[in-house]
């Protein structure tokens, strides 16, 4: 699969795509950073918030970033389309 690169900045580009997120009690539309090494997708709170969802009632894990340190994130289930 070939994902097409968007320029977020002069000379930025990186791998966005639109995507539909749904949640029990809403469905919105949002674009994603693909990383395709990376094991979970992450948003930023504000999309738990149009989605309806208390981010911080998800199953909390920390997790490893790039430069070793760890970040804490709480994980939930949703569709994707």
């Amino acid at each position: 699969m070939k994902i097409p690169y968007t320029e977020i900045e002069k000379g930025i580009f990186v791998p966005l795509i639109r995507l539909g997120l749904s949640s029990r009690e809403r469905w919105i539309e949002t674009e994603a950073y693909v990383d395709s090494g990376a094991s979970y997708s992450i948003f930023k709170p504000e999309v738990a918030e149009m989605l309806k969802i208390s981010y911080q009632k998800g199953h909390r894990v920390l997790l490893t970033v790039g430069d070793g340190g760890l970040i804490p994130v709480y994980l939930h289930s949703l569709l994707v389309s």
